[in-house]
């Protein structure tokens, strides 16, 4: 007997806890985010009152950017990292469908600055696009942030576990996201319906999960939350103007699933309610005030929170991020059809079997992108037993679009563009491009590339236009005459790089001119030439309406043989048009920008090949010499030469205001060309980016005397 009291005595001693106590555990705190556009920015002001007060978070889930930053806080990223995140971001950029210009291949920078109005045709279909975004740069963007987790797949294994909500529209219910390739889950969970492309993942269609479960607090409690707190976004609308588009899609989208959301959502246990007055869904240049007012209401509850405080708290680090270094060892593509892979690798240009860097990946898909080959396109890189493989996902576009660009300037008048792009129409990859333009000076087009996805490709152009042109007589007094042209061109093109074109070939002209414009529409085409030719075409402007670096720059060249079976004795000249713009940054809000123009020829072939002096157009033309204060064509010569200066100030987000100077001489003779009369001219203008292309107006004059030109323009240059 007392041997066995002795015993219990000695394992009462050290187990003390297994007689007298059970240990307390720890309940399981589970933290739910709201989703609600830019409004779940707040977010990022409750997490660090939640740091600050050592409140830990076991779990964390979310819809929407709800989920987007519940994702990135379960990466690892701290709350001081994700406000520098979303204070650097350009999210102009982010939310739209921009990509870098110097990533698009040469045609392509022509084709997004000319349209405002796009439909794909597959076949005999006609679709409009799917969204009002592509997703192209915030998938990027989240395929950058979300690379220290690349490799896992399972949400459990992060540094807290996390899950996100997403709707499937084939099944037309509610899916939760807690395994997968991160970028696309919070692609996903954040895909507004019309705003944004929906997400193929799997054999789902996904879209924002705000539709059915914009709160999800019974998913948390599934997942093992003993404890949950839940972020709410009350947004209240103190305005009484206009809202933007977002703003009115997201009201709209609000109001009509209220009611189907009551069978999702349920309550937490602990409420921490962000009132966000006159503040909305678009409003992502507020981060400062909606991070503010996320810590302001966490605060309110600090003393509920304090009660979940435990001893062991561990602190959060700030997350170590780098540009992973990896050897590709294989390109896998999947929904490819008519484009070949040989081509896409040619645009990826992703060497295999060498060491490079994540970063180039994601150039390297840009540039892809860019292409404007296909509807969407995601990736991964997965370790599997062949090595590191990159996996393309790919929706192609339809075999040809339909295109509508619109402009007005009071110099050319109102002009409408119709085009038509055909792709893979014989050879897999050629391209033809049929364009109408119908204003005073109307011309229709054909353009045919043999490989337009190669460097080097055979191309066809014919072209029928008409051209007004202008002679001064006297003040306000100018003779009009009709150029009317039928030009065919062939030869070869090479694109070395995305930035840098060059065309050589033959061209036979055929053209009349009329000289009484008012009372004739057409002349017979009753002179020929033949010409070699050569042009040059440079663009790395980063942008096409308001550039605030790079440059562009171009040569025209013609060696020109009016047509004559003795070429011999044939009339033979040199006829040559240059210019070159350079922007100069000066700071974030200003940019300078310097150009020049010259153009010779050899003698006077006919009136289309005189360059004419005048105008304050915002685009080279070959023939056509900028001169601020001059009337349009104003005067003319066979030889031109200009310079130019001008300033540009960012008033406030697509506001500028620009001033500029400028001199331009002409000459008859070519020795003459630097010597004589130079003429001066400045101008003041303003500057407006819209959703139908950018507003231009001008006010110039003469430099020796204020006898002022005013010029208007609306729309994108074509």
């Amino acid at each position: 007997m007392k041997y066995g009291l002795s015993l219990l005595l000695i394992f009462t001693f050290l187990f003390p806890s297994s007689i007298f106590a059970q240990q307390k555990e720890e309940p399981v705190i589970g933290l739910v985010l709201e989703g609600g556009g830019a409004l779940g920015l707040a977010h990022i002001g409750v997490l660090q009152v939640l740091e600050e007060m050592e409140i830990p978070v076991d779990r964390i889930g979310g819809t929407s950017i709800g989920g987007l930053v519940g994702g990135l806080y379960a990466i690892g990223y701290t709350s001081g990292q994700l406000e520098k995140i979303v204070n650097d971001m350009d999210w102009s950029v982010m939310i739209g469908n921009n990509i870098d210009r110097a990533k698009a291949p040469f045609a392509i920078k022509n084709e997004r600055e000319q349209f405002i109005f796009s439909v794909t045709r597959d076949g005999t279909d006609v679709t409009l696009e799917g969204a009002l975004i592509d997703g192209t740069n915030i998938y990027q963007k989240f395929q950058e942030l979300c690379a220290p987790a690349l490799d896992v797949r399972d949400f459990e294994n992060l540094d807290i576990p996390f899950y996100c909500i997403a709707v499937d529209l084939k099944w037309e219910d509610q899916v939760v996201l807690d395994k997968g390739y991160l970028p696309d889950v919070l692609r996903a969970t954040m895909s507004i319906p019309v705003v944004f492309n929906a997400v193929k993942m799997d054999d789902m269609l996904l879209v924002d999960g705000g539709l059915l479960n914009n709160f999800p607090v019974r998913e948390m409690r599934e997942k093992g939350a003993d404890f949950v707190i839940g972020v709410r976004l009350i947004e209240m609308d103190t305005t009484t103007g206009s809202h933007g588009l977002l703003d009115l899609i997201g009201k709209t989208y609000e109001v009509v699933i209220t009611k189907v959301r009551c069978r999702y959502e349920y309550d937490p246990d602990l409420y921490i309610d962000v009132v966000l007055p006159g503040l909305s869904a678009s409003d992502f240049d507020r981060t400062e005030d909606l991070i503010r007012l996320g810590r302001e209401a966490a605060e309110k509850v600090s003393d509920e929170l304090k009660k979940l405080q435990r001893g062991n708290y561990i602190k959060k680090k700030d997350l170590q991020v780098s540009d992973q270094a990896l050897i590709l060892d294989n390109i896998i593509m999947e929904g490819n059809v008519y484009i070949k892979e040989g081509e896409i690798r040619k645009i990826l240009q992703l060497p295999l079997k060498q060491q490079i860097h994540f970063s180039d990946i994601q150039v390297a898909t840009e540039k892809l992108q860019a292409a404007n080959l296909f509807e969407t396109i995601r990736y991964q890189i997965k370790k599997e037993k062949n090595g590191n493989n990159l996996h393309l996902y790919l929706e192609e576009k339809g075999d040809g679009f339909f295109n509508i660009g619109l402009r007005y300037d009071n110099d050319f008048g109102a002009s409408l563009l119709l085009n038509s792009t055909f792709r893979n129409t014989f050879t897999g990859s050629d391209y033809t491009s049929v364009d109408l333009r119908l204003n005073r000076n109307s011309y229709f087009s054909i353009d045919y590339i043999y490989h337009a996805l190669r460097e080097y490709s055979p191309f066809l152009t014919a072209t029928l236009k008409g051209d007004d042109f202008y002679e001064y007589i006297s003040e306000n007094d100018y003779d009009v005459f009709q150029h009317n042209q039928l030009e065919l061109r062939g030869g070869l093109l090479w694109t070395p790089y995305n930035s840098l074109q060059i065309k050589t070939g033959l061209e036979w002209q055929w053209y009349g001119f009329n000289e009484n414009a008012d009372q004739f529409i057409f002349k017979p085409l009753n002179n020929h030439l033949v010409n070699y030719f050569v042009d040059i075409s440079i663009d790395r402007l980063d942008e096409i309406d308001f550039p605030t670096y790079g440059l562009k720059s171009y040569i025209q060249s013609k060696f020109t043989t009016a047509s004559n079976p003795d070429f011999k004795n044939a009339e033979k000249n040199i006829w040559l048009s240059m210019g070159h713009i350079q922007m100069i940054p000066v700071s974030k809000k200003i940019t300078g920008s310097f150009s020049a123009q010259i153009g010779m020829s050899t003698g006077n072939i006919d009136r289309q090949f005189l360059f004419y002096q005048g105008g304050l157009y915002n685009n080279f033309r070959s023939n056509l010499i900028l001169q601020p204060g001059t009337p349009l064509m104003r005067d003319n010569g066979n030889n031109a030469a200009s310079l130019g200066f001008e300033m540009h100030l960012e008033l406030r987000a697509a506001h500028h205001a620009m001033v500029g100077y400028g001199i331009s001489n002409l000459s008859e003779r070519t020795a003459d060309l630097f010597s004589g009369s130079w003429q001066h001219g400045y101008f003041i203008g303003y500057h407006i980016s819209t959703i139908i292309g950018p507003v231009n107006l001008k006010l110039g004059s003469p430099f020796d005397d204020f006898d002022a030109q005013g010029f208007i323009s609306i729309g994108h240059f074509f």
